[in-house]
């Protein structure tokens, strides 16, 4: 949905992807697309937190793979932050907008709380 337009585009994720390996095979590897492991390889992964931009080429596979997540029995907690693009956290022009100050409270808590436990 967002593969043009958004900062992060399908051509430059694709860039990416050739940076980290071109042989398919590697890219079909669990450690380079877990979204690609099965219910099975992901049952007993620890809690996860998965944090998703609106407006992202990859906010569809985030999701996905926080579902595939929960269908393991992974405790997952999940947000998409409504109009945000990919690496909104870490675009310094965005540090002091609300949903980047609300993505770093909320993962900051999370980490805080399941360190306590």
């Amino acid at each position: 949905e967002f593969a043009e337009g958004y900062y992060l585009t399908k051509e430059g994720m694709e860039w990416f992807w050739n940076q980290y390996t071109t042989s398919e095979q590697e890219r079909n590897e669990i450690t380079a697309s877990p979204l690609k492991a099965s219910v099975e390889e992901l049952k007993d992964l620890p809690p996860a937190i998965v944090l998703n931009a609106e407006a992202d080429v990859l906010r569809d596979e985030g999701e996905a793979y926080a579902n595939k997540l929960r269908e393991a029995g992974v405790e997952v907690t999940q947000m998409r932050f409504q109009g945000t693009i990919h690496d909104f956290v870490m675009v310094n022009s965005l540090d002091q907008t609300n949903a980047t100050r609300a993505a770093m409270d909320v993962s900051t808590d999370w980490i805080n709380k399941k360190n306590k436990q």
